[in-house]
């Protein structure tokens, strides 16, 4: 209903189960050079708060180039689709995880910006308001409460460089070497690369600023693409979308987990770190 203002859904790489009406669409975006290695992770822990260790990537070298091979295929599918839906009148917000983190100098305008976009809002509507509050209080760090504690999210460090290499790399841009350059990530896939960091490119602040301007009104219907992607609204387009749901499968994930036995899990609990033995079970 009307108190809901945001809904997670992975559609269409993942239909979901129920559907749901949605007016505008938010579009977080990763480099796949850190997305890949954490779903790895959740898919080979089964956790969203544990990491397997380091070593797993040098015992099962094949079953890892298979699934780089898969997912960026997924990820380069996944944000043709969102971005041609912008293209064809559909509200699209669209964020880069990197510039949500904290310390960027993007994190404030990025999480305005956003608030902005979901409340129908203008500057004005925010400055002093409870969610301009909020906004600072993220900023500043402050804790607040937690349901779990999941794995720390890093990017841009290339922490995760070790676990490719050129030949992976080269098949990545192959295949997504334009929407890598589109969302900034291309210079994180040379060898050489040093930067610590990706500036968010000048158009997507481009495009955000327009949508904002526009948002829930298109011209014309939406062009249906997928199943019951389109909703006809008198005042523009309402989607017909659906929700995170694990009881439907998409990705070959479970294969994947199948043929890795025996992985240590990293537990970052509270009283230390400690290298549990697990033998994986189907997702």
């Amino acid at each position: 209903d009307h108190h809901v203002h945001v809904v997670k859904t992975h559609y269409p790489e993942r239909m979901g189960g129920w559907g749901f009406i949605a007016e505008k669409i938010i579009l977080l975006v990763r480099n796949p050079l850190d997305a890949i290695v954490s779903l790895f992770s959740f898919a080979n822990s089964k956790t969203h708060d544990r990491s397997i260790s380091p070593d797993t990537w040098k015992k099962f070298p094949q079953v890892w180039r298979g699934f780089v091979q898969q997912e960026i295929q997924i990820w380069s599918e996944f944000h043709d689709f969102w971005l041609k839906a912008a293209e064809d009148g559909v509200p699209v917000h669209i964020v880069r995880y990197e510039d949500l983190l904290q310390g960027t100098p993007t994190q404030e305008k990025t999480l305005k910006d956003l608030m902005k976009f979901v409340l129908s809002a203008s500057d004005d509507d925010l400055r002093d308001s409870v969610v301009a509050r909020h906004v600072a209080r993220a900023i500043a760090k402050e804790e607040h409460p937690q349901v779990y504690v999941p794995r720390s999210g890093k990017a841009g460090s290339r922490q995760n460089h070790d676990k490719y290499d050129k030949e992976l790399f080269a098949a990545m841009l192959a295949y997504a070497g334009d929407l890598l350059e589109k969302f900034g990530y291309k210079h994180h896939f040379a060898v050489e690369d040093n930067e610590t960091s990706s500036v968010m490119p000048a158009w997507i602040h481009t495009h955000n600023d327009a949508v904002e301007k526009h948002a829930g009104v298109a011209n014309g219907e939406f062009e249906e693409r997928a199943v019951n992607m389109n909703v006809p609204a008198e005042n523009g387009v309402k989607l017909l979308l659906r929700p995170k749901c694990a009881g439907r499968k998409a990705r070959l994930t479970t294969g994947f987990s199948r043929r890795i036995r025996d992985v240590e899990i990293v537990d970052k609990g509270t009283t230390g770190v400690e290298l549990l033995k697990t033998e994986v079970a189907e997702l």
